[in-house]
Formats: structure tokens, C-alpha cells, sequence
């Protein structure tokens, strides 16, 4: 899903919204890259994460 999230529509039909928002990484603090790739769900809270970020959390194995 690299131009947007599905979001299902009062229609029941499927719509895309671009990932917006700033990268919010918990262990990169300092990130503020705009280029969101997805979303974790980090202690009950949802975070966008851009690309170099989610390159790093899954190469380094780090869990949420």
C-alpha cells in the first residue's frame, strides 16, 4: 500500500486516503520525514512511520 490506506466509505465501498503526517518512530525520536509508508499501532497508540524508518525497524527486529 504505497500511495494510501484503504478506508471503507459509508457506501461500503473501499477508498483510498494518502498517508499523511509526520514520521513519529519511537526509537528515532528526531524523524521528521513526511514520506509515511505505514502505520504501528506502539503502546495502544497509532504511529505513521516514513519509509527510511520502517527500513530500519525491520531490519533491526524491533518489536511493538
Amino acid at each position: 500500500m504505497k500511495t494510501g490506506q484503504k478506508n471503507v466509505g459509508n457506501e461500503g465501498t473501499l477508498k483510498r486516503s494518502p498517508l499523511r503526517g509526520c514520521c513519529r518512530n519511537p526509537w528515532r525520536k528526531k524523524c521528521e520525514n513526511r514520506n509515511i509508508t505505514v502505520y504501528i499501532r506502539y503502546r495502544g497508540e497509532q504511529r505513521p512511520i516514513c519509509k527510511t524508518c520502517w527500513k530500519r525497524i525491520v531490519t533491526q527486529g524491533h518489536q511493538w
